[in-house]
């Protein structure tokens, strides 16, 4: 007792601290008690996030890219590294399928300038040809890929009534005065070219495969006409609407051709002309009569590209406004959106293929269609000949897309400029 009495301070000082360390341990501070439960979530967050994991349902990647309805199987077992493996190399296999497919899009969508070296910095001989090119390559769609024509003018009517006097009934004539028989022989050329109007018209419709004025049908630059050179964004505008163009009559005569080549024209000359208008409703249909589109009225490209900004990634995602198209689709890294409208008197019953044709081999998508009735009695009587079947006004809003990749390289700066691409040094242009 003595000793505790010595030292009771001390003694007192060892029980406060055991006290102190009895309280630290078994009644914890507010903050302690925090960091306790801040911990506690952590490990509970830990072990909720592996029990997820081992309870996933695991799925074999779909490697049919063309099936909205494909299943997916389950993985029947935990990835080991040799599923890994065999992950990693079929999404190596679709990686390079995904790069092939895209070599062959930008190869079908790839197209070759009307005049070498005309783009992106045309050299001046270049420029002027290409001024003097312009219009026989755009009067070339009508002619060489749709094998078009419009109906005969008086002039047409006039040059077969003399072709027709020159080749058949002049040869006849004899004799001069009452003793000849030239009055005999303009009253039978009179009584036989009375239809030769009706006639050129059947004549026109069966040797050719569709109807298209080329002055009102197509768009066109007017800006390349004129004494001087056209600048390289007019020439670049220019030869834009000329590939379209041409994609879209390419497409016109794929539908047409199956079908006027199924018959022959009935004929090409004037002579027996009472013979062929009797034979105009028996004869097989070929030509225009045969053909599911009859008559290309108009194709209006709309000007420049369709929204969105051309300065992102060719593998960036692909930006969407709904509010231009119901696709979305709008100019970015990877392609460049123009719009047009097409209208067409057709074959109602032939539409379907109509529309698939458009788009086959073509990165070209129907956005609207809108059909009207047309009067085939009022059209023949402007000389106008469908055939037989049903017709209507096919009227459709169009995309048609232009892959960087084989574009970008032909753009002029000013062009890259107005669609946000990083400009580069301008090249030389080298004279031709």
């Amino acid at each position: 007792m003595e000793i505790v009495k010595k030292y009771w301070i001390s003694f007192a000082c060892a029980a406060v601290a055991v006290l102190a360390f009895i309280a630290t341990v078994f009644w914890p501070l507010p903050g302690y008690f925090d960091s306790l439960k801040v911990d506690l979530d952590k490990r509970r967050g830990a072990y909720n996030q592996a029990d997820q994991l081992l309870k996933k349902s695991r799925n074999l990647p779909v490697l049919v890219v063309d099936s909205a309805n494909a299943t997916q199987e389950k993985l029947t077992q935990f990835p080991n590294q040799q599923i890994i493996d065999n992950g990693s190399a079929v999404t190596k296999q679709m990686q390079d399928e995904s790069l092939r497919m895209y070599d062959f899009a930008v190869q079908m969508n790839t197209h070759k300038p009307l005049i070498s070296g005309s783009l992106p910095v045309p050299s001046q001989p270049a420029a002027f040809k290409f001024r003097d090119e312009y219009p026989r390559a755009m009067r070339a769609i009508s002619r060489d890929i749709l094998h078009a024509t419009m109906p005969p003018t008086a002039q047409d009517e006039k040059r077969a009534k003399d072709d027709l006097w020159t080749k058949k009934f002049q040869p006849q004539v004899f004799g001069e005065g009452d003793d000849g028989n030239l009055k005999e022989m303009q009253k039978r050329h009179e009584e036989e070219s009375a239809d030769m109007m009706q006639i050129l018209s059947a004549s026109f419709a069966r040797n050719h495969w569709v109807y298209a004025d080329e002055k009102d049908v197509f768009t066109w630059n007017p800006n390349i006409a004129g004494a001087g050179a056209p600048s390289p964004v007019n020439i670049w505008t220019a030869q834009m609407l000329l590939w379209l163009q041409e994609d879209i009559a390419h497409a016109i005569a794929q539908v047409n051709e199956p079908y006027v080549k199924a018959g022959e024209p009935a004929y090409k000359e004037y002579d027996a002309l009472t013979e062929e208008v009797k034979k105009l409703t028996a004869a097989p249909a070929s030509g225009i009569l045969a053909s599911p589109i009859k008559h290309v009225l108009k194709i209006e490209v709309k000007p420049g590209y369709v929204g969105g900004t051309g300065n992102s990634a060719a593998n960036a995602a692909l930006p969407k406004n709904l509010t231009v198209s119901p696709t979305g689709r709008v100019s970015n890294g990877l392609f460049d959106v123009v719009h047009f409208d097409l209208t067409m008197n057709v074959e109602i019953a032939k539409i379907p293929l109509i529309l698939q044709e458009l788009s086959r081999s073509r990165l070209i998508t129907v956005l609207n269609i809108e059909l009207k009735p047309v009067d085939a009695i009022d059209a023949a009587s402007r000389g106008f000949i469908y055939g037989s079947q049903p017709i209507g006004r096919l009227e459709l809003r169009c995309e048609a897309l232009f892959l960087r990749k084989w574009t970008e390289p032909l753009m002029p700066e000013a062009v890259k400029a107005s669609l946000g691409l990083q400009q580069q040094a301008a090249p030389t242009p080298s004279e031709e």
